[in-house]
């Protein structure tokens, strides 16, 4: 919650200053909403839930296989762009070097129950919770380019930025997830450096090429 109020704090200040109208077209408003909730809250919370329950290397190469679900997505959708050969093998490469990355982490924590290893007693929910949060991004992927959205794109995704911030923050007072943080300078500076390069330039430029 806090990184994206960051984020869309900044990216209203920036239209601000250079005169850039935050209007959407009609009827595009609710449709960002929808992207938003699916690709920045349910796709964040659930990640933030699963690497609690595995090693964040391990949670990193059950999300690479997003790009995966959202080939078959297009596969099986109605008008999909189905991935040619040489696409299948560039996603399936993409994944097999994020596990090559992460195999030293894995190796190491293979074994340790309860203290972060893969072969802990939550460690098929983790998974379980991981594919939902892969799968969530991929759908809000999927859609947020079949809405083709005529919107300029930084204010696009302003909008859907702002409006997973105040869900996120609504559903943190409400579970009395406020309460329970613990804030630290290193943890607030990770927030702030997710804020800029994560979501201003990140998704951003996600957004621009959907």
């Amino acid at each position: 919650a806090t990184r994206s109020l960051i984020s869309a704090t900044l990216i209203v200040l920036i239209c601000l200053l250079s005169g850039k109208s935050l209007r959407v077209p009609k009827g595009e408003g609710w449709k960002l909403v929808v992207v938003a909730l699916l690709s920045m809250s349910c796709n964040n919370m659930l990640l933030a839930w699963g690497e609690k329950m595995v090693p964040s290397g391990f949670a990193s190469l059950i999300v690479s296989t997003m790009p995966i679900m959202i080939a078959l997505l297009e596969m099986v959708l109605p008008g999909g762009d189905a991935l040619s050969k040489r696409g299948w093998a560039g996603t399936l490469l993409g994944t097999l070097g994020i596990g090559v990355l992460v195999w030293p982490s894995l190796h190491a924590g293979t074994g340790h129950a309860g203290r972060g290893g893969v072969g802990g007693s939550n460690a098929l929910l983790g998974v379980g919770v991981l594919l939902c949060a892969a799968l969530a991004f991929a759908i809000g992927s999927v859609l947020s380019r079949r809405f083709r959205f005529s919107a300029d794109t930084f204010v696009a995704t302003g909008w859907q930025i702002g409006a997973a911030g105040i869900f996120n923050a609504t559903f943190a007072f409400a579970s009395g997830g406020w309460h329970r943080a613990v804030w630290t300078w290193p943890g607030f500076g990770a927030i702030v450096y997710l804020s800029i390069f994560g979501s201003l330039f990140g998704l951003v430029a996600f957004t621009y090429l959907l």
